[in-house]
């Protein structure tokens, strides 16, 4: 289901203090929330600085420590640290409501998970720069009440696959539809380190991503 507007207008609310913690505190204008980074200098910094905050989630705890914030506010900066899941998708379908995509990162590793994904305000067409699936892209993958979106300023990359990828993308997709595995939100908050990186959702990765 699709953000109403003024959900919509909380989420915007809730990334330009993300932006904001990631560029050292520094207002972020947000003209730029739905730009295209690919060719927008200001959403491509406003791109950088969510993925610098996302990176490093004592910047957003020493954000909220330091800005006005009310307490609910603040709490849901915490659990979007918590839970936030930057990365390379890949967008298979898109429908009225939603789009489907696989990641985060590379496609073909058993840790990529299928996620059913909610615009913000625009299409999820628009936000592909119109281009025809399967398009990947970076953004974070959030929670939001029961639902999964991504935090808005979406940098398309110019990534191609080979046909027995795509191939091997869309069977697994139809797998996925089958055994009902397609992730529509996300695990309860738990405040737990486990759940950085991962959304609260056990994976077979090693290691901590740099």
């Amino acid at each position: 289901m699709k953000l109403s507007k003024q959900e919509s207008g909380f989420v915007w609310k809730m990334l330009r203090h993300v932006a904001a913690a990631g560029s050292m505190f520094r207002p972020v204008d947000s003209k730029y929330f739905e730009a295209d980074p690919a060719s927008d200098p200001g959403a491509r910094d406003f791109r950088i600085n969510l993925d610098w905050a996302w990176s490093d989630g004592d910047i957003i705890r020493k954000y909220c420590s330091a800005a006005m914030l009310t307490p609910m506010e603040k709490k849901f900066l915490l659990r979007w640290k918590k839970q936030a899941l930057p990365g390379l998708y890949t967008v298979l379908e898109i429908t009225d409501e939603d789009a489907i995509v696989l990641g985060p990162d590379d496609p073909e590793s058993p840790d990529a998970r299928f996620w059913r994904v909610c615009p913000l305000v625009s299409d999820w067409e628009e936000m592909i720069a119109y281009r025809t699936p399967p398009v990947t892209f970076v953004a974070a993958l959030l929670p939001f009440g029961d639902r999964i979106i991504c935090d808005g300023a979406v940098g398309v990359a110019d990534t191609k696959y080979g046909e027995a990828v795509i191939r091997g993308m869309y069977e697994r997709y139809r797998l996925a539809k089958e055994i009902g595995t397609i992730r529509s939100s996300f695990p309860p908050y738990s405040a737990s380190a486990s759940t950085r990186r991962t959304g609260g959702i056990k994976t077979k990765r090693k290691g901590k991503r740099k």
